[in-house]
């Protein structure tokens, strides 16, 4: 599998509780917003009924200006985006750091403020929806504050609302505090729908933290051990849960058995191997089927519209799709978490004149689940008998491993010989 940076174009898009946007953009706001900004706790609430919902009300409000922050921070990075190309690179990166800086300190202080009511108000059940607010929305992991992991394993365990803070630990990799909630929730929680939230979420966290491309050390037995893991967690769901529903309406029975199926699919993506089968239909409602393409070299690219850098690549993209037009060559695109009208719209705004499939709305659909998509884009370029030869090649790389799979079917055009086009991803 490609270690981080190595992929097509040399920039990814990662999944996680965070909304998706520029992987560098979102590490530094993660950053500043992990660090530990508790203050002295004030004096706590009683725990009447009225204080109770004043709490709610306070921790509602101060997730509320958040939310605004964050939209108006985010808004702000898509108008630089499309004005990048006049501000030029140098100008276009000093102005979303300026940015990035200005909504970090705006955040702190609302991060300053919730932590001091938890803390003051640990035994409160509205204290649930902060520890929601700092992991979701807030990315304020819990584990960077050992008060605020003890609170929750201790003063909120059973609480009802338990199983969203589970779905937003799933993608903590890595974070053993994460586990250790998750884990004890899906030991002891007296709500047998809570305890299924928590075992799939723990199977998810088990996943996620078995990829190598985070940048980390992680030895093949070390995915190896957290893979089986995470499969004993899917298993457990779908023998025990199944019929369970998530917070938000989702069921345990499908989402676990799509993870099954990636987790043991992943042996199998690596060059050499067959290509999984993918069968769906395209963005317009026309059956695909990559099966058909045998005897091709097949392009695969999954992106969406909301990925700068897939949309970043789409002129070499096109420029590949012209250069081998009457050669045996197919780009196939898979649509990603885009409904169907901004696919439509997307594909005709950009010029895409190629199939895309659509795999759903979510990140986490059929098709991404078989190729274990961690990132967008993600790239497969298979030969024309259909197996792998490439994940996540460079760019300068795309052209010449093309050319090469069409040479050994005796259908490269020398003309075309080592060409390789630089575009600004």
């Amino acid at each position: 599998m490609a270690n981080a940076g190595n992929s097509y174009g040399g920039m990814r898009y990662y999944d996680g509780s965070i909304l998706m946007r520029n992987t560098w953009i979102v590490m530094a706001l993660v950053l500043s917003l992990s660090t530990n900004f508790c203050r002295a706790a004030e004096p706590a609430d009683k725990s009447d009924e009225g204080q109770a919902s004043t709490l709610a009300e306070k921790i509602s409000a101060i997730a509320a200006t958040h939310r605004q922050r964050r939209k108006e921070f985010y808004d702000e990075l898509d108008t630089l985006a499309q004005q990048r190309k006049g501000l030029g690179a140098a100008e276009y990166g000093k102005q979303v750091s300026r940015a990035n800086l200005e909504y970090s300190n705006d955040a702190r202080p609302m991060a300053q403020e919730l932590i001091a009511l938890i803390k003051a108000n640990r035994q409160q059940p509205a204290v649930i929806e902060g520890l929601i607010a700092l992991e979701g929305e807030m990315s304020h992991s819990l584990g960077v504050d050992e008060q605020l992991v003890d609170i929750a394993l201790k003063d909120q365990l059973a609480n009802p609302e338990m199983g969203r803070l589970c779905s937003l630990l799933r993608h903590s990799n890595n974070d053993p505090a994460a586990e250790s909630i998750l884990r004890a929730v899906a030991k002891e929680h007296p709500m047998r729908e809570v305890r299924g939230m928590a075992t799939y979420g723990l199977g998810e966290y088990f996943r996620q933290t078995a990829r190598d491309d985070w940048g980390r050390p992680i030895t093949p037995e070390q995915t190896a051990a957290l893979l089986a893991d995470a499969e004993k967690q899917f298993v457990d769901v779908l023998e025990n849960y199944a019929d369970v529903l998530t917070s938000d309406g989702k069921n345990l029975r499908d989402l676990a058995t799509s993870s099954l199926a990636r987790v043991r699919n992943i042996p199998h993506l690596t060059v050499g191997q067959p290509a999984p089968l993918l069968r769906g239909e395209s963005v317009d409602g026309v059956a695909i089927d990559l099966a058909d393409y045998r005897g091709k070299v097949v392009l695969i690219v999954f992106w969406g519209s909301w990925c700068g850098p897939c949309m970043g690549m789409v002129p070499h993209e096109r420029e590949l799709v012209e250069r081998w037009k009457d050669k045996p060559f197919v780009l196939l695109g898979v649509n990603c978490g885009d409904d169907r009208q901004t696919a439509q719209r997307t594909i005709a705004a950009e010029r895409m004149q190629w199939a895309s499939l659509w795999d759903g709305e979510s990140t986490e659909g059929p098709a991404q689940s078989a190729f274990n998509v961690l990132h967008w884009p993600t790239v497969y370029v298979l030969d024309a008998a259909g197996t792998i030869r490439a994940i996540d090649p460079k760019a300068a790389e795309l052209d010449s491993l093309i050319e090469k799979l069409l040479a050994s079917t005796g259908e490269a055009g020398g003309e075309h010989r080592g060409a390789a086009a630089e575009h600004e991803p």
